[in-house]
């Protein structure tokens, strides 16, 4: 199940815009508003900026141009146990240093936080194509969580979806 705020567009920009975010903000956004990975440990801290090679360019089935940058990858919880988690950051469309983050989060077996990205409020979805069997298409989501906010997806606990962890025991 997924940490968020559903309803409209409006909905969502309005419970976002009442929430305070300066603190968030300044941990996430240097002074150059690069953008930054993270650590998840006990609270977000800002760790190093994320690298060009997690830049997502395209994705299969779109045939539009992204509308804003996506960056992808894995954040290394514990390095001697070889725990990662994977993460999927959307930047706003707009402003990407003044307007909220969402940290959006998705756990249990088999739950992957790829699911909500497609399927609920991510900037694309699923069309519907024919005949049934062909290649999936997408197309941009005008209601995407990502026209009101910065939006990381994290793939949690290790174990949940492409989370994964070098250790048996961590599952």
């Amino acid at each position: 199940m997924g940490i968020g705020w559903g309803g409209s567009r409006h909905k969502v920009r309005k419970k976002l815009a009442s929430t305070k975010t300066d603190t968030l903000k300044r941990i996430i956004w240097g002074p150059s508003n690069a953008h930054f990975k993270f650590s998840c440990t006990s609270r977000l801290a800002l760790t190093q900026s994320a690298p060009e090679g997690a830049l997502i360019k395209q994705l299969p089935g779109l045939e539009a141009n992204l509308p804003s940058r996506h960056y992808s990858g894995y954040v290394p919880v514990s390095e001697g146990k070889g725990k990662k988690l994977f993460y999927y950051f959307v930047v706003l469309e707009r402003n990407p240093s003044e307007d909220p983050v969402v940290l959006f989060l998705e756990g249990g077996r088999g739950c992957s936080v790829m699911a909500a990205f497609i399927h609920q409020h991510g900037p694309v979805s699923f069309e519907k194509v024919e005949p049934r069997g062909s290649m999936p298409k997408l197309h941009l989501n005008r209601y995407s969580w990502s026209k009101v906010s910065n939006i990381i997806y994290l793939d949690s606990p290790a174990g949940a979806g492409y989370s994964y962890s070098g250790n048996k025991f961590d599952y």
